[in-house]
């Protein structure tokens, strides 16, 4: 089996390359032959949303590269990962319409939400453009079923849905320092707003001064929003600067000691684009127990009341009360994590990943059998 995969991937790092790169990377079985389109616009999260010359370029450049392998590489699928923000749906579109008139078999993956006023907002070209490229793929592919639900791919797409989670690698389990009676809360993501840090941040002012041995790190990359020179006056400047601390982005091992050395992973995001959330899957991997909100597709990786709490989207209050309770019982922390790692390990590994985008290719495959057989 052929599969051309025309997506991003890092730099510059959020959810969707992310994804992307483990696709790429996943350990496919003998038999299956990626080659992969590298269709980047921008190389940081500062150049996203702003047009420029060199973009253009780029953009025709990805286009060119898609179909000479289209035609070198005759692949039997070309899988697409779509973002449903203005601009990029219209790179990814392109993308899709180009290989329906090749005659491609074509998957859609799709990271993020917002399909929904995409298709029903004032413009009438945009309109006619994304339900043309909605009308070629072959199957629509969620990384949760409740993205689906609020993108209303259930009532339009119907048959051509699937859901299939994503899969992270597994690593070799960090060591992490010995631990004092202090209680340690996690948050890492891009630092933008809607992703909850402020939120978090709000909670950590209120909790900090009635818990001695509370302390809150924050990890992130610098946004189009906030720089890191802001941040770390933002932080510097607040109540408790020496427990609750910006401590920048986070890559590699200083990511996987980041986790190794939390006792509570936090994602309070209201991000409109999010359908999944990796961080909190590999929190997951770390043994972690879990505090997110209940929004998009969350819910349906976190457990909750086995693996951690949903609290609603933006509530300081929410976040306050179920940290609280997780850092006032060691044997209910140790047992969310226990209960994390297993799910991981169930659910959301590369061979769990691989194995739903093969069982997927090989039913579109079998449904198409069946129908040039039927009379």
């Amino acid at each position: 089996m052929k599969i051309l995969f025309y997506g991003s991937v890092p730099p510059p790092l959020h959810g969707a390359s992310y994804a992307n790169s483990l696709f790429v990377s996943a350990p496919w079985p003998e038999g299956v032959e990626i080659r992969h389109v590298d269709c980047f616009l921008s190389r940081s999260l500062e150049e996203m949303n702003r047009f420029s010359l060199p973009k253009i370029f780029r953009l025709l450049r990805g286009m060119g590269r898609l179909l000479w392998d289209s035609l070198t590489f005759s692949p039997d699928w070309v899988v697409v990962p779509v973002a449903f923000n203005r601009g990029s749906f219209l790179k990814d579109g392109m993308a899709v319409l180009l290989m329906g008139a090749l005659r491609r078999r074509v998957a859609l993956w799709c990271h993020g939400q917002g399909y929904k006023p995409l298709r029903s907002g004032k413009g009438v070209l945009m309109r006619l453009f994304c339900r043309t490229v909605m009308a070629v793929p072959s199957a629509v592919v969620t990384p949760s079923r409740q993205a689906g639900l609020d993108n209303a791919f259930q009532s339009e797409f119907q048959n051509r849905w699937r859901t299939i989670p994503y899969g992270i690698p597994d690593l070799p389990r960090l060591c992490p320092p010995q631990k004092g009676e202090g209680v340690k809360v996690l948050f890492l993501s891009n630092m933008l707003q809607a992703k909850g840090w402020m939120t978090l941040w709000k909670a950590a002012c209120n909790l900090c001064p009635r818990h001695d041995g509370l302390s809150f790190d924050f990890y992130g990359q610098e946004t189009a929003e906030i720089s890191s020179e802001e941040l770390e006056r933002f932080f510097a400047q607040g109540p408790s600067p020496e427990r609750i601390r910006y401590r920048g982005p986070a890559y590699g091992e200083t990511k996987e000691r980041a986790f190794a050395q939390a006792d509570i992973f936090c994602f309070p995001t209201y991000y409109p684009y999010e359908t999944f959330g990796i961080v909190l899957v590999e929190a997951m991997r770390a043994g972690l127990p879990l505090v997110a909100s209940r929004y998009s597709g969350i819910p349906e990786i976190l457990a909750e009341g086995e693996g951690g709490f949903l609290v609603p989207p933006d509530s300081v209050e929410g976040l306050e009360g179920e940290i609280e309770r997780l850092l006032l019982d060691p044997s209910l922390r140790e047992s969310m994590g226990s209960f994390n790692r297993r799910r991981f390990e169930s659910h959301y590994t590369m061979k769990a990943a691989v194995n739903g985008w093969l069982r997927l290719f090989e039913e579109l495959q079998g449904q198409e059998e069946g129908e040039r057989v039927a009379p």
